[in-house]
Order: C-alpha cells, then sequence, then structure tokens
C-alpha cells in the first residue's frame, strides 16, 4: 500500500512538473479576484470588509453584486463567492504581506503572479492524484488508468484550467475527493470534502442527497446538522441573512431554475462550438464507444452515476446562466469531466486486451487516436492566448463594424460558430500572412465581407492574441 501510494505521488508529481513549463504569464481575472481580495481584506484590515475603493476596482456602482455583495446589516461588502475559496487564498495573502509587499493584485504584479502559479501547481498535483486513484476504482491495468489520466488532463478543456488560477481547479479537485471517499465508504473525509465543496459554491449541496443515499446510516445526522448550521452561520455573518448565498443583488434570475433555459442550455452543451462538452472533452465523445461495455461491467454504478451526472447537469441547464458566461468551453461541467468521460476505460481495455487481433480493435483505437490528436491540438492552440482573449477579439470585431448591419449579425453568427481553439490557430495564422493571394484566412475573409479598415483589424487582433500567456521566455 506504501510503495502504491508513493508511485502515485511520483507520477502526480512528474506531471505536475509539466505545468511548470507551462505556467500562465498572467493571472485570471473575474471571479477569483473577487475572492483574492477578501482574503487581503482579511490579512490587511483584520476582518471580513473590503475598502469601497478595492470593490470599485472590478465592479461598478451599476453592477452593485456583480462580484461583491453589500451587506446590510453589517454595513460592508464581502465576496459574492463561498468562504472555502477566500480560505484558500488566506495562506496566499499572507505569504505576500509576509514579504513585505503593499496591498497590489493585478495582472502585472510578479510576486503575486509566482505565489499564486506555486499554489496553484498543488492543486494540480491533487487534481492528478486523485484523478489516478479515480480511474484506479474501475482498471486495474496501469497502461490504462495512465492513458486515462493523460487523455483527460491534456486532451480536454480541463488542461486549460488546470493552468487558470481560478476557483474551478479547487472544486474538482474536492468533488474527486469526496467521490473517491464515498466509493471507498470512507465516511469522515466524504463528509469533509462535501463540507468544504459547499462552501466553494452552495450549487454543490445537492450532493448531501448522494451522500445520504449511499451512506444509509443514522450517524449522518450529525455532520448534516453541522454543515446546514455552518452554512446559516456563515451566510448570516457574510451577507445578513441565514437565507442569503450571495447571488440575490446582481441578477438573481441568472441562477434562478427556468424551464425555459432547457432549450438553449442543451443543444448548448451537447452541439454548440463554444460550449459542447464533446468537442471540449473529446474523451467523453470517445467514451460513448465503450457506454455498453461499462453498463455490463458496473451495473449499479452506471445507475448510480447516470443520476449523479444528469441531476447536476439537469440543475445547471436549468440557470440562464448555464454556460458560465465569459468562459472557454462549459465551466459549469468542468467537475463531471472523469464521470463524463469514464467509459473511455472500457474502450482503453477493449484496445489494451485486444493487441493479437488489431483487426477487432481497429475502431476503438482509430477513435481514441482521432480523440488525441485533436484534443491535444486544440489545447496547445489555447496555451499562448491570455485567457480572455476570445472575448477581447470578439469584443473589439464587433466594435469596427458598423450596428443594425447584415455585417454586423454574420460576424456574431461567425464569432459563434467555431471553438475558441480555432479563433486561436486563425488569429495567429493572420498575423503571420504575408498577404499571398492563394493563402487568404478566414479572418481576412471576413473583414474583406464587412469593409472592415485593414489597418484597425489587424491592429485589434495583434492586441488580442498578441501578448503570450507562457511564463517562460516570455517578453514584455
Amino acid at each position: 500500500m506504501m510503495a502504491k501510494s508513493i508511485g502515485d505521488i511520483r507520477f502526480a508529481l512528474l506531471i505536475s512538473l509539466v505545468f511548470v513549463l507551462f505556467a500562465p504569464s498572467g493571472t485570471y481575472l473575474g471571479d477569483p479576484t473577487t475572492s483574492q481580495t477578501e482574503a487581503f481584506a482579511i490579512v490587511y484590515g483584520g476582518k471580513i470588509n473590503v475598502p469601497l475603493e478595492k470593490v470599485r476596482m472590478v465592479q461598478s456602482a451599476a453592477n452593485e453584486g456583480q462580484y461583491f455583495v453589500w451587506n446590510k446589516v453589517g454595513e460592508r461588502y464581502v465576496s459574492k463567492y463561498g468562504v472555502a475559496v477566500t480560505l484558500f487564498y488566506l495562506p496566499q495573502a499572507f505569504l505576500y504581506k509576509k514579504i513585505g509587499s503593499h496591498w497590489k493584485i493585478d495582472n502585472f504584479n510578479s510576486l503575486w503572479l509566482f505565489i499564486l502559479n506555486t499554489f496553484n501547481l498543488v492543486l494540480v498535483f491533487f487534481y492528478i492524484f486523485f484523478l489516478k486513484r479515480f480511474a484506479e476504482l474501475y482498471s486495474r491495468n496501469k497502461n490504462v488508468i495512465t492513458t486515462f489520466v493523460l487523455l483527460i488532463v491534456f486532451s480536454s478543456y480541463v488542461f486549460y484550467y488546470l493552468r487558470a488560477q481560478s476557483s474551478e481547479i479547487l472544486q474538482m479537485v474536492l468533488f474527486l475527493g469526496w467521490f473517491i471517499s464515498l466509493k471507498r465508504k470512507r465516511w469522515i473525509s466524504s463528509w469533509m470534502f462535501l463540507f468544504f465543496l459547499i462552501h466553494t459554491k452552495v450549487f454543490y449541496a445537492v450532493l448531501v442527497l448522494f451522500q445520504l443515499y449511499k451512506n444509509r446510516s443514522k450517524r449522518d445526522v450529525i455532520p448534516l446538522m453541522f454543515l446546514v448550521s455552518t452554512a446559516a452561520a456563515v451566510f448570516y455573518l457574510k451577507f445578513g441573512s441565514a437565507f442569503l448565498t450571495g447571488y440575490h443583488q446582481w441578477h438573481p434570475e441568472y441562477v434562478t431554475f427556468k424551464i425555459s433555459s432547457l432549450k438553449e442550455s442543451i443543444y448548448g452543451f451537447l452541439f454548440s462550438p463554444l460550449k459542447s462538452i464533446f468537442i471540449h472533452v473529446p474523451a467523453a465523445a470517445a467514451g460513448l464507444f465503450g457506454i455498453k461495455a461499462f453498463r455490463k461491467k458496473h451495473p449499479q454504478e452506471f445507475k448510480e452515476i447516470t443520476a449523479l451526472v444528469f441531476t447536476t447537469a439537469f440543475l445547471i441547464a436549468l440557470m440562464p446562466a448555464w454556460s458560465g458566461d465569459a468562459a472557454y468551453g462549459p465551466r459549469y461541467l468542468l467537475f463531471l469531466v472523469p464521470l463524463l468521460s469514464l467509459p473511455l476505460i472500457t474502450v482503453l481495455e477493449s484496445v489494451a486486451g485486444k493487441v493479437n487481433a488489431l483487426q477487432r480493435s481497429l475502431v476503438p483505437l482509430i477513435v481514441l487516436m482521432a480523440t488525441m490528436i485533436f484534443g491535444i491540438q486544440s489545447q496547445v492552440a489555447m496555451l499562448q492566448p491570455t485567457f480572455f482573449a476570445y472575448f477581447s477579439l470578439k469584443n473589439s470585431w464587433l466594435s469596427l463594424v458598423v450596428k443594425d448591419n447584415q455585417c454586423y449579425a454574420d460576424t456574431n453568427r461567425f464569432l459563434a460558430s467555431r471553438p475558441q481553439s480555432w479563433f486561436a490557430k486563425e488569429a495567429y495564422k493572420y498575423l503571420n500572412w504575408n498577404g499571398e493571394s492563394d493563402n487568404i484566412p478566414a479572418f481576412e475573409k471576413k473583414r474583406q465581407e464587412c469593409f472592415i479598415d485593414e489597418k484597425d483589424f489587424r491592429q485589434a487582433v495583434k492586441t488580442t492574441y498578441g501578448p503570450r500567456n507562457i511564463l517562460w521566455g516570455n517578453t514584455p
């Protein structure tokens, strides 16, 4: 057992080192900045009270509640996001202050970037460690397990978010820890993982139902009461009421369950170039070929996992904010990627078990090769651009087109017709284009169709896709 644990640690460390090479040169702004700012407020001010000037750096008065919520009872600003995320950033803020720096966190602060990347690597390690343990629950073949982990990490949009210093990776780690603990009937650790998971995002409270179903024990009453009481206490402390979760001030309808959202969200999760789970997780698409075999091998677990995936994904699909807003891929489905890709293990075992019957392995082998090539190419394309390059390009591009014009509508459709990785590849192709008439990039064709000034357009593409998001070898 000890030798196995050491082996798993070495495996996770080895893959984590790859992320050192691809460490980003900028920070992931937006939601994470909110929790980071709250952590800094605690470290520098000694209380949960974000100064107004810090709030206004990321949130205008017209968008009250978008990131920071005004607590009317305590008369202070607090982060709308889970307290567990703030707790994760607390030691990072303490370290930043210990070195002797003033409170200044932005995309150009090299010290803060170093601290974020370092702590993010710790989460990367735990995610890979847990992902391997997860795969070991369903296969004993070492090659299958290794291939499964590598495909998830390097050929899906998980790779992008493992680089981004956001709370998504924290949620992914806690969810895997919870699932593995539940599967192995580790009562204490499963409740611990679930406790912190819910305190990253209250949505995960739905997992309590699965926790109670799997345990079926009267002793679950104690941790359940503790979970409810602490959640109520945290909500009261942060938002002024035990019944407020932080999403009540800025467009609460975005996180309200609505049947009307299903048509758009289901299409988006399945077929949309920008949000399809199968485009952003090719392993899940390849795994479709293994569903029947997986169901036959694990009938009871297949039902339970299907119920878990369907319930959580359906609830997310009911929300108008199902897409995760300005994000790469279906951000809210990240925690489900290992479960959605699970049938791939049976495909891998099929290939591994038919080495001497190549003709019978040809179909799954082709599927796996296509999965690996498409997925890795997509993630390589997303390596260089800054985290929100696509959305910056979209805004800049549309600003150069006359509104209320057919060209504006066509451009909008065009910008939603391909994955972000395609736009990254095309952007670099355009920037490296020397004007050859026999090899005109797609960007240039669209520019000409809408009669956009060439100088302005090239500047827009260069500004958004010119900066590199790889720390090593990056020049200012």
